[in-house]
């Protein structure tokens, strides 16, 4: 219901795939095929968390495919990875595709108010409502925002078992 009443007010926007303003730039994925390039180019080689729910995220096989081969190629390079996932099925097919040491996984019971799925990174952040339904996603480039992010991120984490 909330995103039908936001609607008419971005419509105007529509067109704009990115807006800059000093040190924050937003850029518009809107395919599940964008989103999971821009998720490449970042969590393959740097270090990250993220906050998601793999039974939402995970909707497709072209998803699980994506996640299986991102979860190879960071075992390779072993970059440090913190996720807070929503327990579930696809949550114990994702645990057993990961072969990276310096990846940790912390699980939730309730499911978010939303389908958002969060990637922090050193100074993006990437929220994404990759679904059955919806395939678009932001890219927000800003170290504050990031910073904030991470903050909160590492705050739940600690505060898990």
């Amino acid at each position: 219901a909330s995103i039908e009443l936001i609607k008419p007010r971005i419509e105007k926007y529509r067109a704009l795939q990115s807006i800059e303003a000093g040190e924050l730039e937003i850029r518009s994925l809107d395919s599940a095929e964008e989103y999971y390039n821009v998720l490449a180019q970042h969590i393959t080689t740097s270090d990250f968390c993220a906050v998601w729910n793999p039974q939402v995220a995970l909707y497709s096989k072209d998803a699980q495919s994506k996640a299986a081969s991102f979860l190879e190629r960071t075992g390779h390079t072993k970059n440090c990875i913190k996720d807070i996932v929503v327990n579930g099925p696809m949550t114990e097919w994702y645990v057993q595709q990961i072969a990276n040491p310096n990846h940790q996984v912390k699980r939730v019971s309730r499911q978010p108010q939303s389908v958002a799925d969060l990637v922090i990174l050193e100074s993006i952040v990437i929220v994404s409502l990759m679904s059955p339904q919806s395939e678009c996603a932001l890219e927000i480039k800003n170290k504050h925002f990031a910073d904030f992010n991470r903050w909160y991120f590492t705050t739940l984490w600690e505060l898990l078992p």
